[in-house]
C-alpha cells in the first residue's frame, strides 16, 4: 500500500446455528481470530455484522438480521471487504450465495476467509 492509498475497509461478518447459552461465544471466537486478520493486513474495520442461534440453511426460519445488514453494506458501498472466518459461516443456501456474488461484483466487494 502506498502512502495515497486507505486501507481497506472491512465488515466481519460472524454466526453461529446453535447457541443454546445465547451468550454467541462462538461468534465472539470468530471475531477475535478475523480481528487479526484485518491486524495483520493493515485493515480497517468498518462494521460487525453477527447472527446469533440463527441457521444458514434453505431450509432456516429464523430472519437473519446481521445478514441482511451485510448485504444492505455491500450495495450501499460501505465497505471494500468482506470477512468471514469460513465460508459456511455466510450461507448454506445456494440462492442466498449466488446473491452475495452478485452484490459483490456490482459493489466491487472483495470476500476473504479468515
Amino acid at each position: 500500500m502506498t502512502t495515497t492509498q486507505r486501507a481497506p475497509r472491512v465488515a466481519v461478518y460472524t454466526r453461529v446455528s446453535n447457541d443454546e447459552s445465547g451468550v454467541g461465544r462462538s461468534p465472539k471466537e470468530q471475531h477475535a481470530e478475523l480481528i487479526k486478520v484485518i491486524e495483520r493486513n493493515g485493515w480497517t474495520l468498518a462494521q460487525h455484522y453477527t447472527d446469533n442461534d440463527k441457521s444458514a440453511s434453505r431450509y432456516a426460519t429464523k430472519a437473519r438480521p446481521g445478514w441482511q445488514a451485510a448485504l444492505r453494506g455491500i450495495k450501499a458501498g460501505s465497505f471494500d471487504v468482506l470477512l468471514v472466518w469460513e465460508a459456511t459461516r455466510l450461507t448454506r443456501n445456494l440462492e442466498e450465495y449466488v446473491e452475495l456474488a452478485k452484490a459483490c461484483r456490482a459493489g466491487k466487494v472483495r470476500l476473504a476467509y479468515g
